[in-house]
């Protein structure tokens, strides 16, 4: 464990490594065996804390239990390990070696392509993978932590079944890496760990609703999505702690400000669909003009990866607090776009949201990118026609495009132009 013995092991899992990704002849079946084993072995074992919650489910059965299904030792599901060689606590540096050389052999298939997304035995050998790499994203090695988010961050093109199930666990454990990542600016750990919250947020495709690109009547929309947690005063709660909340559009003035202060999730799935405008930058690119319609036809076509992972209003704050920090990041407003497109997707309501769209109209008239103009002209639109806003309020977006019209610089005007343009268009009057 000396740290000479520690950089040798080092490099020569390096190279290991290097010769199992240019060897043809490894199979990904042997390899998930390979890794998932590695991981098993390495990883601190798993806390027995439902063990009252089997004991009681036990005797509810009348003392039988059903046993569940042993997977073949040998498998993806049931490596073979020798307990000889376990590292216990998970603590021993080279226990740390072996787990960071376990996940860069799975990360390295994955940017080689080797898994397809449509072929369900290569699914069925990465779902096991998944909450391995969970808990590897708790090790004490912060190597070890960045390759399990790297490699999060590429299972998320998979369409796995059981994302959803792990989605929340994933999401938690991911913001608590960009809560310690987040000071440094430009980090590409920060840029990898958005987009794997965008995924996780994103809801998955067999319950998303709703027709791409139809305005909704929010004067009309009821109902809620349940996907806040932890939502302060008024709604009927769910049995997951889930607030419903209604727009609150026909109770006066400030009667969807209220709402919003209650940090409700709002909306029924016929609002905008978290497929329009998407996080990756090529639909950006596809979109000419500074319209605000939507992506491109192939974009919206595309199937999206969604945990559909709960939030809570703290985690919420913390991520909206997050984006209106980093929003002036080059490097991080494409990701940060798509996670406000995702949040809006998802119909969240905080006042702080309100107050960033306040920043999204000024971006709109002084952005120096078109691309950055285009973005945030269409998060500005999706607000007005999904978000629950009392008269003066939508006055009060109104008169702000009204009297900018006037911006000194043209580009900004004529961007400002196209978004009042759209919105007229658009909004149920």
């Amino acid at each position: 464990d000396s740290l000479k013995n520690v950089s040798v092991a080092r490099e020569l899992l390096r190279h290991a490594a290097l010769g199992l990704a240019a060897n043809p002849g490894v199979e990904l079946q042997p390899l998930c065996i390979y890794v998932r084993g590695l991981l098993v072995t390495h990883l601190p074992p798993l806390k027995a804390a439902k063990s009252g919650a089997g004991a009681t489910g036990a005797a509810a059965g009348g003392g039988s239990t059903v046993a569940a299904p042993v997977a073949l030792v040998g498998s993806v599901r049931q490596p073979a390990t020798e307990p000889g060689v376990t590292s216990g606590s998970g603590r021993n540096p080279l226990a740390h070696e072996l787990l960071a050389f376990g996940v860069s052999l799975l990360l390295s298939a994955l940017r080689r392509s080797c898994f397809s997304p449509a072929d369900p035995h290569h699914l069925a050998l990465l779902e096991p993978l998944l909450p391995l790499l969970q808990r590897a994203m708790r090790a004490d090695s912060d190597a070890v932590v960045s390759l399990s988010l790297r490699t999060v961050g590429a299972l998320m093109s998979y369409p796995m079944p059981s994302l959803p199930e792990h989605s929340t666990a994933l999401l938690e454990r991911t913001l608590a890496i960009l809560k310690r990542a987040a000071s440094a600016k430009g980090s590409e750990l920060v840029s990898i760990g958005v987009k794997v919250v965008i995924a996780l947020l994103r809801k998955p495709p067999a319950v998303r609703g709703g027709g791409a690109g139809k305005a909704p009547d929010r004067r009309k929309r009821k109902g809620a999505d349940a996907g806040l947690e932890g939502g302060e005063g008024g709604g009927n709660r769910d049995g997951d702690g889930a607030v419903d909340g209604d727009d609150g559009s026909d109770e006066g003035a400030d009667g969807a400000e209220s709402s919003a202060e209650r940090g409700l999730e709002v909306g029924g799935g016929d609002g905008m669909d978290e497929d329009e405008g998407e996080d990756d930058e090529e639909e950006d690119e596809d979109d000419d003009g500074d319209g605000y319609g939507g992506g491109s036809v192939a974009a919206k076509l595309r199937r999206k990866v969604g945990g559909g992972a709960r939030l809570n209003e703290s985690q919420l704050r913390w991520l909206i607090t997050f984006v209106s920090v980093h929003l002036d990041d080059a490097l991080l407003q494409s990701s940060l776009f798509g996670l406000l497109r995702v949040i809006f997707g998802r119909q969240f309501v905080l006042p702080e949201i309100y107050d960033l769209v306040l920043v999204l109209g000024d971006m709109v008239m002084q952005a120096d990118a078109s691309a950055v103009r285009h973005a945030a002209g269409q998060l500005f639109v999706t607000f007005l026609l999904t978000y629950p806003l009392g008269p003066k309020r939508l006055q009060q977006h109104f008169n702000f495009m009204v009297t900018n019209l006037n911006y000194p610089v043209a580009v900004g005007r004529l961007s400002l132009l196209s978004l009042l343009t759209t919105v007229i268009d658009r909004l149920p009057l």
